[in-house]
């Protein structure tokens, strides 16, 4: 049995390191720095930014351009919560990230980011499950969310 933090755990705590690394900091900072600067200096519709980055932009309204930085915060959310969140107590760890995928589903129902209402729809059904799952509820469905 490997003991925590002796011989061959270090080696996969290293792996998960580098991982964690590229998940929680880099792509993120690489993602803020191409919506932040690149696509304001050259256009949202310049094609060799559409052809090498449009997947992170194109799917939403054009003012919302932005908007995967809502879905980076979510996630980077969760992993800050599940990484120093480990001293609270579960309800207290269940409480932040309800909070956290509130915020983010009132902003969803406020703005509607996607350029297809079917993609709205399913962003805040989802997101509204999502609410259910962490809260430790069963997940309460609601018949006409979204725009018509």
């Amino acid at each position: 049995m490997t003991r925590c933090w002796e011989g061959e755990h270090n080696t996969h705590a290293a792996i998960a390191g580098v991982g964690v690394l590229v998940y929680c900091v880099l792509l993120p900072l690489a993602f803020a720095y191409v919506l932040l600067v690149l696509v304001p200096k050259k256009g949202l519709q310049n094609k060799d930014m559409l052809n090498s980055f449009g997947f992170l932009y194109h799917r939403f309204e054009p003012h919302l351009w932005w908007w995967e930085l809502i879905e980076i915060f979510r996630k980077l959310t969760f992993v800050t919560i599940a990484a120093w969140g480990q001293t609270m107590e579960p309800i207290n760890q269940s409480s932040l990230a309800t909070v956290a995928v509130l915020l983010v589903l009132l902003l969803e129902l406020y703005f509607h980011p996607f350029r297809s209402a079917l993609f709205d729809l399913l962003e805040e059904f989802t997101t509204l499950t999502e609410v259910g799952v962490v809260g430790g509820k069963e997940p309460v469905v609601v018949v006409g969310v979204g725009r018509s």
